[in-house]
């Protein structure tokens, strides 16, 4: 049994093993230490060993502790992944993507770049939906919209519909200057079975 920064509170920690729900990874011999997405974090004194690529908000200045985990709020956020990218970062990115391959395709159809504009907004709109539209509908349910979100690929601690517990990808979003998650309304795509 752990608390809620993952320290142990009793029983024994397995040797190579998933801790908790959001599949922080225990390792050998690490003195306690674990894997949580591309940081090492310390649960006995509840910080990350290295600084967190996202600067913080001053708006908020808990977020400004490069180490902390979770603003010291582990019961309200988690940090799956160590690392958060700016939601509009990553809607421009998938919007890159629908263009580029609108392009490809204009170009495949009679070996020149001659469709309307108008086609090029639609593939750079529907590139930007995977992102945009969770973090759209977010920000009407909650109020506010997110400005950091994580993506990654989780082992099977959810049960979905009709194939229960499922490896699945999914989109935490964050508040502005806060980095805790919206835990009511993360997106999740379940892939296949899991055990």
């Amino acid at each position: 049994m752990n608390d809620a920064f993952g320290d142990l509170i009793s029983g024994t920690i397995p040797v190579v093993g998933w801790n908790g729900d959001w599949g922080y990874r225990s390792e050998t011999n690490t003195g306690g230490l674990q894997k949580v997405g591309v940081r090492w974090y310390d649960p006995q004194v509840g910080r990350f060993l290295q600084q967190d690529p996202w600067l913080g908000s001053v708006f908020a200045p808990l977020t400004l502790n490069a180490y902390g985990y979770c603003v010291n709020s582990p019961i309200e956020g988690s940090d799956p992944t160590g690392t958060a990218l700016p939601v509009l970062a990553v809607i421009l990115v998938g919007a890159a993507i629908g263009i580029i391959g609108q392009a490809i395709k204009d170009k495949l159809d009679d070996g020149e770049i001659n469709d309307s504009w108008s086609s090029y907004a639609c593939a750079g709109a529907i590139g930007s939906i995977p992102v945009g539209g969770p973090a759209v509908y977010v920000g009407l349910k909650v109020g506010v919209m997110p400005t950091m979100v994580k993506m990654g690929l989780h082992a099977p601690h959810h049960s979905f519909r009709w194939i229960g517990n499922a490896w699945h990808f999914q989109l935490n979003f964050y508040k502005p200057g806060v980095k805790a998650p919206f835990h009511e309304y993360p997106l999740r795509i379940p892939l296949w079975p899991g055990r």
